[in-house]
């Protein structure tokens, strides 16, 4: 049997693995599977990208040949896995390579939820879920006004990612449009006045909001000129682009066909261990509170040192409920987190902006995949965000520097 630990999946969540795991074994041989092109990027910083004059280019930190050597890490960029046997213990990449693991992780990631819509211009609506979803969002704000830059963009979703790009837009002078079935603005995580005073401050940038209402079709113009939503009650909507942001859906199919329990994700107990030995899942494909038959890790050797109280009380606040949907849009449930720059949020600067502030929960969540380890013995165990110095190699994060670094990786 292979003693190689292959983890599918290049987001932050994959390579926070790879590197935590390297810091406790120089000898054990890793492969990252990516069906991209593997270069490292935050992923939160796509939301942000515009006002930070970021493009999809300079969002990449290191290519994959650069986190290959400094990870001493075999990367397979642009290869699918086609079929996972977790009784051989292999994967079936789509080069045709059969590729044996000892033990597996799955950091897959998740897709964006796509709302039936009736028109003609429908599926014109986009969504930015990752690097080449972002550069092709960037290049519609360029050209999809009638080959000239957009004045206007709907956005579907008045949750975390939507406010945070009504926010970001507002930089490059568009005016955004949020809409959303529910009352007000992350209501599952803000109260009222907070949700308000969010809203308030958007809007004095040139954001509009509509509440209390969905898109039911997208049609081009009569004239040519941009898009007309039609709304659930009847009204429409002149737009020049259609951004959706209502919530993203673990990708499970992989785990699913090798016959893993899935639910709202790749379902896992404590230790992130699966229904099936030696085979793990971490980060949005995650899915949520898993049967009580899974909440024992299984039978095996112990815990590595790694594991501790810091990574059980994480492990409690998060019983599987690392990503919350709301009915109309995508939310964490966060910890303040810093945000920096200038716009309608300004006033912000050096505060813990409550826009940015819930993000946190992701970000911690991220960070929280550094403090994988996967023991000599073969066996994947946690040491996340707990005291300073625990675990071995000081794997663990100081609490004090949690969630300081914008990669998520801290320095």
């Amino acid at each position: 049997m292979s003693e190689a630990v292959v983890i599918v999946g290049a987001g932050l969540a994959g390579y926070n693995v790879a590197r935590e795991l390297r810091k406790a074994d120089a000898a054990v041989p890793i492969v990252l599977v990516s069906r991209d092109h593997a270069g490292f990027y935050s992923k939160p910083m796509l939301s942000n990208a515009l006002a930070s004059t970021k493009t999809p280019a300079t969002l990449v930190m290191k290519s994959a040949e650069k986190m290959a050597e400094e990870v001493q890490l075999r990367v397979l960029a642009n290869t699918s896995v086609t079929a996972l046997d977790t009784t051989a213990r292999t994967l079936t990449l789509s080069s045709g390579e059969v590729l044996p693991y000892r033990d597996l992780v799955l950091a897959l990631g998740a897709d964006p939820i796509r709302i039936p819509l009736q028109g003609d211009a429908a599926d014109t609506v986009v969504s930015v879920n990752d690097l080449g979803d972002f550069a092709r969002f960037a290049e519609l704000l360029d050209t999809a006004a009638g080959g000239q830059p957009v004045k206007r963009v709907a956005i579907l979703g008045a949750g975390l990612i939507g406010c945070e790009f009504a926010n970001d837009l507002l930089h490059r002078a568009i005016q955004p449009t949020v809409l959303d079935l529910a009352e007000r603005a992350l209501p599952r995580l803000l109260p009222p006045e907070a949700s308000a005073r969010l809203q308030a401050k958007l809007q004095e940038g040139g954001a509009s909001f509509r509440f209390g209402v969905g898109a039911v079709a997208v049609n081009r113009a009569p004239n040519g000129q941009g898009l007309v939503m039609t709304l659930s009650d009847g009204s429409t909507l002149e737009t020049d682009l259609v951004l959706s942001a209502i919530g993203l859906k673990p990708r499970t199919q992989l785990a699913a066909d090798a016959g893993i329990a899935v639910g709202r994700g790749v379902q896992v107990n404590r230790e992130l261990v699966s229904s099936v030995p030696h085979v793990h899942a971490i980060g949005d494909c995650r899915g949520g509170r898993p049967p009580a038959a899974l909440r024992a890790a299984p039978d095996g050797p112990g815990p590595c040192p790694g594991r501790h109280a810091g990574w059980q009380a994480h492990a409690r606040e998060l019983p599987g409920h690392a990503r919350r949907r709301e009915d109309a849009g995508l939310a964490h449930r966060g910890l303040p987190a810093t945000r920096r720059g200038p716009g309608p949020m300004a006033g912000q600067r050096n505060r813990r902006s409550r826009g940015s502030a819930l993000r946190g929960h992701r970000r911690r969540w991220q960070r929280a995949a550094a403090g994988f380890c996967l023991a000599r013995q073969g066996r994947v165990t946690a040491s996340g965000p707990g005291r300073a110095g625990a675990g071995p190699a000081g794997l663990s994060t100081p609490p004090q520097r949690q969630g300081l670094s914008p990669t998520g990786f801290g320095p």
